[in-house]
């Protein structure tokens, strides 16, 4: 069980109001005596969720609970394979499944659809609505061209 003093709950309330940072409202609302359980059924995580986070805050304060973990993976591609799937989107309309052969065929690459089209996505592409098609975005512009 984790007692916290008076100036870590003014600190929790300063930050909660300050970022509405959700792991902050938890650990905020433990230290003012709502029960783990509550907070677990009321922000949808487990018990030991709600514990971690309160360890957390105790070994590195706002800092540790706000700071994000995920880095992501990097790009498969090299960036002349970009330039080269770019130069592809630029000359043809391809849906998911076609970005998806044309990664496998001509990069030796095995992408989902939904990959491949986030690889688009990140090369400035975006899907049209309704048929599912690949277009470039008009600078300045919502609609693709």
């Amino acid at each position: 069980m984790f007692r916290f003093e008076d100036t870590e709950r003014s600190e929790l309330k300063a930050a909660f109001e300050k970022t509405h940072h959700r792991k902050v409202h938890m650990v905020y609302l433990r230290s003012v005596g709502v029960p783990r359980k509550e907070i677990a059924a009321l922000f949808l995580v487990s018990l030991p969720t709600v514990t971690t986070y309160c360890k957390v805050y105790k070994s590195q304060g706002i800092e540790g609970l706000v700071k994000t973990h995920y880095k992501g993976s990097s790009c498969r591609l090299s960036v002349s394979q970009q330039e080269e799937v770019a130069q592809f989107l630029e000359e043809h309309y391809v849906q998911g499944k076609r970005l998806q052969a044309y990664l496998q065929e001509h990069m030796g690459l095995s992408y989902s659809r939904s990959g491949a089209l986030r690889l688009a996505h990140r090369l400035g592409y975006v899907s049209k609505k309704r048929n599912g098609y690949l277009g470039k975005l008009i600078p300045g512009s919502s609609r693709p061209s």
